[in-house]
């Protein structure tokens, strides 16, 4: 066992907070464009495993999700879904959003 300012504490204590706490945290950030114009207010979700963070493009179309973990993930904007995959780092990826039913185009 350590002494902290907080009293004792255990190594089992510490085990299981390293075992049920996320390695890293990850994050998917960039801006997206229609026509070559900012799409502001664009619904993005990121979906990883049982995991989901979402939130709304900017006035600039700019966005930035962050998830515990990462891995395989996906992201989906308006409906439209592209495959990422997260790592320890940020990915900045940006995306052409098409009007209609046509695919997102990653930029």
């Amino acid at each position: 066992m350590r002494r902290n300012r907080l009293g004792w504490v255990g190594a089992g204590a510490i085990a299981a907070a390293a075992t049920t706490m996320p390695a890293y945290a990850g994050a998917v950030y960039g801006t997206l464009t229609r026509n070559g114009a900012p799409l502001a207010g664009a619904q993005v979700i990121l979906t990883c495993g049982s995991l989901i963070s979402s939130g709304q493009a900017g006035p600039k179309g700019q966005y930035r999700l962050t998830i515990a973990g990462g891995g395989r993930c996906s992201l989906t904007i308006d409906g439209r879904s592209a495959d990422i995959a997260l790592g320890d780092q940020p990915l900045r990826q940006d995306f052409e959003v098409p009007a209609g039913t046509a695919p997102l185009a990653p930029r």
